[in-house]
């Protein structure tokens, strides 16, 4: 018999649709309590509702203790029947070569990695085949803390609405969950975990947040509780950040120029627009060039501020060499030489 923490992630699994008969699921697995109870949950209904799974691991090159790590997720896998595939990357070397934060680096070369494994699961796999899904961790702290470090970090409407349940191929059946949750259940199936010991390190925003923000924040004012009213106001978010996507959409597929290997957006037609709907198109012409967002709302700031730069032919730099300049007529965007 299921019990009630076991019900709610598979009434969550079948409202949100995250997960169909027959469908192929590639679990992030990296060991620690929240992925080792995924993994465990999952492989639990997986014969019941015909899920085809295999578990993967990533070392992002950092750690020492990974490697071990990688040996305990790959065997607890087998112990369970299910394939097991490990993958390193050099998380410090693309840090240096593209400029990016560790964490930047990391989840960028993880990513690339799960994209890459999943895709050898299935060979329709093209990034939005809702066939194979790759299946992460997430929980409802998680989503809380996002909100925070977004908020910190300057963040739109977008990065505060937080993390969806489905984005493409990526699903979060634990999203509607909360730690303290999973740790009963962890504790309730004795399901063995490792310990991240860089999760206790204050060098890292999230960490910060998690162990210094938000557990002052309750105390301080103990009478509400973050936990329902930050994701039910995040969800408010997320839909009106989606209308704003949809108009955005709407008008940069009718007025974007594609030309000379770049786009172009006309002056006259953006300058018409609500700032916050110029901010929106901005995001969707360098997504044309980069998945990546490793863009900030200033660098969308100073780009809708070239709109109006008196200066024909300025030019600015973006994240991931990206240059926008301002030409008689237009913006251009273009990948730099």
């Amino acid at each position: 018999m299921p019990n009630t923490f076991e019900l709610k992630v598979l009434k969550f699994i079948d409202d949100e649709k995250l997960i169909l008969s027959r469908d192929s699921l590639l679990l992030a697995i990296s060991g620690g309590m929240d992925s080792m109870c995924l993994l465990y949950l999952l492989e639990k209904w997986a014969k019941v509702r015909k899920w085809d799974l295999k578990v993967a691991y990533f070392d992002h090159g950092i750690r020492p203790a990974a490697k071990k790590e990688s040996y305990f997720v790959r065997d607890e896998a087998r112990k369970l029947g299910i394939s097991c595939v490990l993958g390193k990357g050099k998380s410090l070397s693309l840090k240096e070569k593209q400029n990016l934060s560790l964490e930047e680096a990391a989840r960028k070369l993880r990513y690339e990695f799960l994209r890459k494994e999943a895709k050898r699961m299935d060979p329709r796999f093209r990034g939005d085949d809702r066939h194979v899904k790759i299946v992460l961790a997430h929980h409802l702290n998680d989503q809380v803390e996002t909100f925070f470090v977004q908020l910190l970090t300057g963040s739109g409407l977008g990065g505060l609405s937080g993390m969806k349940s489905q984005e493409g191929v990526l699903i979060r059946p634990l999203l509607c969950v909360t730690k303290k949750e999973i740790q009963g259940y962890v504790k309730l199936k004795k399901i063995k975990y490792v310990h991240d010991e860089t999760n206790l390190s204050l060098r890292m925003v999230r960490n910060r947040v998690r162990l210094k923000l938000f557990p002052a924040i309750q105390r301080l004012f103990p009478e509400w509780n973050l936990l329902k009213t930050l994701p039910k106001m995040m969800r408010v978010m997320k839909l009106e950040h989606e209308f704003m996507k949809t108009i955005a959409q709407e008008w940069t597929s009718k007025n974007l120029i594609s030309e000379n290997k770049g786009y172009g957006v006309p002056l006259s037609l953006f300058q018409q627009l609500p700032s916050a709907v110029q901010r929106r198109i901005i995001k969707n012409v360098l997504e044309k060039f980069s998945t990546s967002r490793n863009y900030t709302s200033s660098h969308i700031e100073e780009n809708r501020k070239l709109f109006y730069n008196p200066i024909s032919y300025k030019k600015i730099q973006l994240p991931d060499g990206i240059e926008a300049q301002k030409l008689k007529n237009e913006v251009f965007f273009r990948k730099a030489l």
